[in-house]
């Protein structure tokens, strides 16, 4: 059965039934990681690659049952989607038409952003822009989706560095309510020094003050900006790879869940900041939180700014 989107009547929240995400793979080393180099074909055929010919970044695809080798990103649709295209879930009622993909930042199996080579992730950035772009041109796409597990107890079925990306036929409620919120105050241009860790002139990290889970942190431009029109690959990429060396230095390489904010495709409103968010796993959210939405954070975001700011560097 294709997967299913939901509305729920008494909170208004949307929900998936996708049976095949329950078929993913959990764990496995390099020898049978379907996303190391060598194991192509375990895939679907790669919507994008991209690979370098002399200093030269080529944008490259599979045809057929061949498969493009040497690449340094891959991207190919999720093997267990939660969306399917229209052609596959036709636009009717109750089925959840949309895109589901897999973006592999490197070949190399344990290459994450907080130890990778910055041109290696400014690649996987470059290719990330490229399927948003691509994914936001599609009629029945209404937000771009785009997120990161990091760790099992994040998620992640598969070890190798993975981003996720998901094109929906619908606006998130949670992006709502930051559009709401953010037309009347900028949360990140009026956030308090005391809170931020990194600042290099261009991009910013900071924890909110009322972050549900112990370490979670924004990135952001500094500059008030609501897409990614303007985005310096390089500055981005280096703000990402000290931010995230910081969480691990500082809490012992956790597990973590990080999630791209931009503003909806059709809209583009100028109040709005796009940001990262990343929730590191470093507690369990029980009854109060999942039950009522009172979340407790046992650790102030001031103490937690302070021991980031400690690690934190700009190279």
């Amino acid at each position: 059965m294709p997967p299913r989107l939901r509305r729920d009547k008494v909170l208004g929240r949307w929900v998936v039934v996708a049976e095949e995400r329950a078929k993913r793979p959990i764990g496995g080393g390099k020898e049978t990681c379907p996303f190391c180099p060598g194991h192509e074909h375990l895939t679907p055929p790669a919507i994008l690659a991209l690979t370098k010919h002399g200093d030269r970044v080529v944008e490259e695809r599979d045809e057929g049952d061949s498969r493009v080798k040497d690449w340094l990103v891959r991207c190919f649709e999720n093997l267990y989607p939660a969306f399917k295209p229209p052609s596959e879930a036709p636009r009717v009622k109750g089925l959840a038409a949309g895109r589901h993909e897999v973006l592999v930042e490197t070949p190399i199996h344990d290459e994450h952003p907080h130890v990778a080579r910055l041109e290696q992730l400014k690649l996987a950035l470059k290719a990330l822009l490229l399927r948003m772009e691509q994914l936001s041109s599609e009629d029945y796409v209404e937000y771009v989706a785009v997120f990161r597990n990091y760790g099992r107890l994040a998620g992640a079925s598969i070890p190798h560095p993975h981003t996720q990306i998901v094109a929906l036929p619908f606006i998130p409620d949670v992006v709502k309510l930051e559009l709401k919120s953010f037309k009347a105050k900028c949360p990140i241009c009026s956030r308090s020094d005391k809170l931020t860790f990194y600042d290099d002139g261009e991009f910013v990290a900071f924890l909110p003050r009322t972050g549900v889970s112990p370490y979670e942190f924004w990135l952001a431009p500094r500059t008030h900006e609501p897409t990614l029109s303007s985005l310096n690959l390089e500055g981005l990429a280096r703000a990402l790879r000290s931010t995230l060396s910081s969480l691990a230095k500082v809490l012992d390489d956790p597990p973590y869940n990080m999630w791209l904010h931009v503003a909806p495709i059709k809209e583009s409103p100028s109040h709005y900041h796009w940001h990262f968010e990343v929730r590191p796993k470093v507690t369990i959210q029980a009854g109060l939180e999942q039950g009522f939405w009172v979340y407790v954070n046992p650790t102030p975001p001031e103490k937690a700014a302070r021991r980031l700011r400690a690690t934190a560097s700009k190279g």
